[in-house]
């Protein structure tokens, strides 16, 4: 397998719609698709789809490698990330994933995905905690034609792209995303080790910290609680303040405090309840969207 004109020679080529700027990779991110496992479905997804994530190329269960974009383009797959202090790994990556249903629940000898499929003893689960990929996951080991395959495209990278690092998405984005499984050896591929120190429990941290600032999450939190905090107590009781009637302020503080006395409790059950009525609709809508084949894969925009 080689790398002529940033494409895979050895791949089946199937271009996907979400195909960004030009880029010089730098790095492999190695991903877990974290999708049903018939082949095709991740292919499926990442050639289109509202999110806009695809990776440059896919390993299906079979050790088929399908390419969706050259590899010098961008595309969305890394999300939140950091690699040796350059921030967000799309704009310099290549993204492999791994056909995968991501982390199961459940034992060694039963175990369910995320969309509700049951594996078993037959398929080799295994059960592995690591500080990256947390406690009490069950994996689907991938195949040995998986293994072959990611051994020969990342061969055929490395030789295209002399120089390039190798990581896995859980390092890029450490805390944050649990994939590929424990059950690929990103060492063994060429890549960086992943290590247990303290230095990577400050590294985790503080990529977090900087990365979030400018994160959706990060945003809407703060508007939220800037709407919460400034917008119900300002126009409230700092403007009553604001007026130097302190009496006026007095009287209304005493009025709210002899509302939450009274209704305190009704309004704590019933925001309780509502939130996991909330909570049970969006379950129910994302098993829905999952059995109806709509999956996400492990990459982010």
């Amino acid at each position: 397998m080689n790398v002529e004109n940033h494409k895979l020679d050895g791949a089946r080529y199937d271009q996907t719609a979400h195909i960004g700027d030009v880029i010089d990779p730098t790095l492999i991110v190695v991903h877990g698709t974290g999708t049903r496992i018939d082949k095709g479905s991740a292919v499926d997804y990442c050639k289109k789809n509202s999110r806009k994530v695809a990776y440059h190329i896919i390993i299906e269960r079979d050790g088929e490698v399908v390419q969706l974009a050259p590899l010098n383009r961008r595309v969305n797959h890394a999300g939140r990330s950091s690699w040796k202090g350059r921030q967000w790994c799309n704009s310099f990556s290549i993204a492999v994933g791994l056909v995968d249903p991501g982390e199961l629940r459940g034992t060694p000898k039963k175990a369910m995905a995320f969309y509700r499929e049951w594996f078993g003893e037959r398929d080799g689960l295994v059960a592995k905690d690591t500080p990256h990929h947390g406690k009490g996951h069950i994996w689907l080991p991938y195949t040995p034609e998986q293994h072959a395959a990611i051994n020969e495209v990342v061969a055929a990278i490395r030789e295209a792209y002399p120089g390039i690092d190798i990581a896995g998405h859980y390092q890029v984005s450490p805390g944050r995303k649990i994939d590929p499984t424990p059950l690929i050896d990103i060492a063994a591929l060429g890549g960086t080790a992943p290590t247990q120190d303290e230095g990577l429990a400050v590294a985790v941290e503080s990529t977090h910290k900087v990365l979030a600032k400018k994160s959706r999450e990060y945003k809407s939190t703060n508007i939220l609680g800037g709407l919460m905090a400034g917008g119900a107590v300002s126009t409230s009781v700092v403007e009553a303040v604001s007026i130097s009637n302190i009496q006026a302020t007095k009287t209304y503080l005493d009025v709210l405090s002899g509302f939450f006395k009274a209704y305190g409790a009704p309004v704590v059950i019933g925001a309780c309840v509502g939130g996991w009525l909330i909570c049970e609709a969006v379950k129910h809508w994302k098993r829905e969207s999952y059995e109806n084949g709509n999956y996400q894969p492990s990459g982010d925009t």
